[in-house]
């Protein structure tokens, strides 16, 4: 669950109800304001998202297994080491078609760019803060856990807000009308009219995320329902997407950095195996 940041500061010695807690440069504290706003809100939007997330990742485990009951609180994830890649470059569409397979192999890269999986999450979300982000590579290669491990990290690592989509659930809206049309209906009984109005304003502070999964699952012919529009143009954004449909249309990650997930390691398939078996 996420952190208190009272608790944090009497371990600290710290007095948390009228002061600043920075640990670790992590965006976690207390102040009169927060306390009031928090007060002053219709809905804890915070709990919302947490509780959402979990059923989604319920839902998720429910399609692997053979039935809903089986493993609930199996955690299979497996840490998976990511690397920046370049762009898909324009003049990739001249090479020959005797030489197109080349264009799924992967490029090589330095030490530099590759991030062991915790690496990733404090170097580029924690820190640096990068709003646009999309994780790229084969089925089954762990795209969606991987999106998962930090949906909850940055739950329970920062009081940032998480709105979890998957992409093939749009059938033509709009992000924005995704999250009040089917979200929050599902997230939140007996709704209020300014529940709505709540919500936008959240999204001004910059401390939202969509966690946008499968966008090679969405029809290509409606692919304009995922352009960022409106109230929620200024969110934090990370995408997963099959690496062949990017290459094939990388005008859809325009302005994203993409990372590419690696090849398990014996090591970590090995790890994998027992996690699901024993």
């Amino acid at each position: 669950m996420p952190k208190d940041p009272d608790k944090i500061a009497d371990k600290l010695g710290v007095n948390a109800p009228n002061s600043q807690v920075n640990i670790e440069n992590m965006f976690v504290g207390s102040s009169p304001d927060d306390s009031t706003r928090q007060k002053d809100k219709l809905v804890d939007w915070h709990q919302v998202c947490y509780d959402m997330l979990i059923d989604q990742r319920q839902a998720t485990s429910n399609r692997l297994m053979r039935s809903p009951d089986m493993h609930k609180n199996l955690d299979i994830f497996v840490d998976l080491a990511l690397v920046h890649q370049k762009e898909v470059s324009q003049s990739d569409s001249d090479v020959l078609p005797e030489y197109g397979s080349q264009l799924y192999e992967p490029a090589p890269f330095s030490e530099s760019e590759r991030f062991e999986f915790q690496n990733f999450l404090d170097n580029k979300l924690r820190y640096l803060r990068t709003s646009r982000i999309s994780i790229v590579g084969e089925p089954g290669a762990g795209k969606t856990m991987a999106l998962q491990k930090i949906a909850f990290w940055i739950l329970e690592e920062t009081e940032d807000l998480v709105f979890w989509i998957s992409l093939k659930e749009l059938q033509g809206r709009s992000v924005g009308s995704y999250i009040k049309d089917v979200w929050v209906r599902e997230a939140i009984v007996n709704i209020e009219p300014l529940v709505y109005t709540e919500l936008e304003n959240s999204f001004r502070t910059k401390k939202e995320w969509l966690l946008l999964d499968g966008l090679d699952e969405m029809n290509l012919d409606r692919s304009d329902a995922f352009n960022l529009r409106g109230w929620v143009s200024n969110s934090n954004v990370i995408s997963t997407c099959r690496i062949n449909f990017w290459q094939d249309n990388p005008y859809l990650l325009s302005g994203f950095e993409i990372y590419r997930t690696l090849e398990f390691q014996d090591s970590q398939i090995c790890t994998f195996i027992k996690r699901w078996f024993f």
